[in-house]
């Protein structure tokens, strides 16, 4: 019988920014069987979200829903209690107004009446640790459908026996120990003092923060005989995980449920011949029905034994076959590595390989947790080889919301030594840090794209009608053309004297001088039947036109002409999803904004031959509806505009 779990925590690893903590709520015995324990362990990788806010409401919703309503069954109350916590998540990244999800390793593990109930987010795992084996418990919860919508998806629940040790980390171990130093360390030692050899198998690996917390099943004596589990029978549930995947192919089988239903049958027989004070004088009185149990033991055992024996070997050879292919996706993997300094194409080709091995192997519901260990390590490799850059520490610069709620932000604009972003309608001036009231630039029209005019110090919007409006840090002016209207376009840009608008739709790029209150008329600017700008989204200017198409390709235009170009070292990952392309005269970079990922993709501007050399890829974590870019060069700062927040990063 199980008595009160012996709980213990620990940090392991360096201090990190973020929030980390385990929460635990321990058995209560005058609850009788609705005794639980309660663990909540968690790591909020950022110091941008509310880790502690977060944290503790949604712990508090755990533990107060759980014990609420105790006539229903436990799964169904934890169901319920996940189903609390996502909304609570779901509530304060509306309320913060940034995704707090991909930020988030967190566990959740409730124990009562010999049940343990799981589930879990990012990173973290648990394992069991039962007669020196140790099994994922967590493994197979994640739900690639869910990702980035629910916190908690899935539930694991199975049974446990005096001696297990369950671990509950906010990171993979498996990343940093073997699974047999694993069940070394907790097989052969106390947990206080498994835990500190834990530490110090993980102090050279570990980089960052791990929270751990461990829970030790003791038992409770009775006066009575406790049957011992037979060791072959631990191993192999702890092979298979809580929830079996031999009991799941025997619920699968008609003839094999027939049995189950016997089985259940001959459990109630043998329950009341134990509660008979003589078990043999019962077992006389049972006449015929002895011989009918004695029939049922022997078909059971015959059947079942072929069973395992002929599909334990299929199994076996099965699984040795997925490891080979796993040996194939490791060996790819390193070679990856070796190539990647010198022939970044075939790196990739051979990446390629190794994840749809890799995918085919967890596929197959087996060693799911080492095909997911090799297509991270394919997706690691993939980050180096295009040096990406994951930030999770950018500073939040304003929050133009504060100033009206409805705020729908779309751009931002250097101007008088402030910052401006705009949207459909509304103008908000930044002032270190601070946001002022906004200035509505027109009742009726509707803003789509704005840009600084060096050349006669405004700010100048475009609207969806057509329309030229200049402001100069006092008043609002619609300008006029010769032609009597602007054409209409997507996106436009000042140079030195002229206004060019990109039309898509007319697959032309239009060309207006400043005159002294006015602009000339349209003049045609692409002159070759060669361009294609039919997917044209967005356009930056620096001498040379760079236009941005939504296939993810840059078209470089000079003198109204398409000027070839190398792109060396290109990105692994395409760019499909970008729809914003920023340079300046004095910038030796071009930036691409791809808000489909959340990334600045950075190209350098080679002087010699005029090509573009990919240097890096930004990817800004937690920071979602990307609408703008401005690189203030000066200040080694790039800005983000989200539809109502202005971040910044100093790179």
């Amino acid at each position: 019988m199980l008595g009160k779990p012996k709980y213990h925590h620990s940090f392991i690893g360096k201090e990190k920014v973020g929030f980390s903590k385990s929460y635990h709520l321990e058995w209560d015995p005058d609850l009788g069987d609705d005794a639980a324990q309660i663990v909540l362990n968690i790591d909020v990788r950022s110091s941008a979200v509310p880790g502690e806010e977060v944290a503790d409401e949604i712990f508090d919703a755990l533990k107060n829903n759980f014990f609420q309503d105790l006539e229903k069954d436990p799964y169904t109350r934890f169901e319920q209690s996940l189903k609390m916590m996502n909304d609570i998540v779901k509530e304060k990244e509306s309320q913060y107004g940034m995704k707090f999800l991909p930020n988030i390793n967190v566990i959740v593990a409730i124990i009562t009446g010999g049940t343990l109930y799981l589930s879990q987010h990012g990173d973290a795992e648990a394992y069991l640790v039962r007669k020196r084996h140790v099994s994922i418990l967590s493994e197979g919860l994640h739900d690639s459908s869910t990702m980035g919508k629910e916190m908690f998806a899935n539930v694991a629940s199975g049974g446990i026996i005096p001696g297990d040790r369950l671990i509950y980390s906010t990171a993979r171990l498996y990343r940093y120990v073997t699974k047999m130093d694993l069940a070394k360390v907790f097989s052969d030692h106390n947990v206080g003092t498994a835990i500190s050899e834990l530490a110090n198998l993980l102090s050279m690996e570990v980089s960052d923060k791990i929270s751990v917390s461990v829970v030790e099943m003791v038992a409770v004596e009775e006066s009575g005989t406790v049957a011992e589990i037979p060791d072959e029978v631990s191993k192999r549930v702890v092979t298979e995980g809580l929830y079996s995947k031999f009991s799941r192919t025997f619920a699968d089988n008609k003839v094999l449920n027939f049995i189950s239903g016997k089985i259940s049958d001959l459990r109630e027989i043998l329950n009341k011949l134990m509660q008979k004070n003589s078990v043999l004088s019962e077992w006389k009185r049972l006449g015929r029905d002895k011989v009918l149990i004695s029939l049922v033991l022997v078909v059971l055992v015959l059947i079942v034994g072929i069973y395992l024996v002929r599909n334990q070997g299929q199994k076996q050879k099965y699984i040795e076959d997925l490891e080979a292919k796993l040996e194939q996706v490791s060996t790819k993997i390193n070679e990856a590595q070796t190539k990647g300094s010198y022939d970044k194409d075939a790196a990739a080709e051979l990446l390629d390989e190794a994840e749809t091995v890799a995918m085919e192997v967890l596929a197959s519901g087996y060693l799911r947790g080492s095909a997911s260990e090799y297509l991270n390590a394919v997706q690691e490799q993939r980050d180096y080889l295009d040096n990406v850059i994951r930030v999770a520490d950018a500073t939040l610069l304003a929050d133009l919301s504060e100033k009206r709620s409805t705020v729908s932000a779309l751009g931002i604009v250097p101007y008088n030594d402030s910052l401006y972003v705009y949207e459909y309608n509304g103008l908000y001036e930044i002032v270190l840090g601070e946001v002022k009231d906004p200035l509505t630039i027109d009742d009726e029209e509707v803003v789509i794209s704005g840009a600084y005019f060096e050349d006669q110090d405004t700010i100048l919007f475009y609207t969806q009608d057509g329309d030229i409006i200049e402001y100069n840090g006092t008043d609002f002016n619609f300008m006029d053309t010769s032609d009597g209207d602007f054409q209409l376009g997507v996106d436009t840009d000042p140079y030195s004297s002229k206004l060019y608008i990109l039309d898509s739709a007319g697959e032309q790029i239009w060309k207006y001088y400043r005159e002294r209150d006015s602009y000339g008329g349209a003049e045609a600017y692409v002159l070759s039947e060669d361009v294609d700008l039919s997917k044209a989204v967005s356009m930056a200017i620096d001498g040379s036109i760079w236009v941005l198409n939504s296939d993810g390709t840059i078209l470089k235009l000079v003198s109204g002409s398409p000027e070839e170009y190398n792109l060396e070292r290109a990105p692994l990952s395409g760019f499909e999803g970008a729809d914003k392309i920023y340079t300046a005269f004095e910038s030796n970079q071009v930036y691409v904004l791809d808000p489909a990922n959340n990334s600045v993709l950075v190209f350098n501007k080679d002087s010699k031959d005029g090509d573009l050399v990919y240097s890096t890829k930004y990817v800004f974590e937690g920071l979602d509806n990307l609408r703008d870019i401005y690189v203030a060069q000066n200040e080694n700062r790039m800005y983000l505009v989200t539809d109502t927040q202005v971040w910044y990063y100093s790179y």
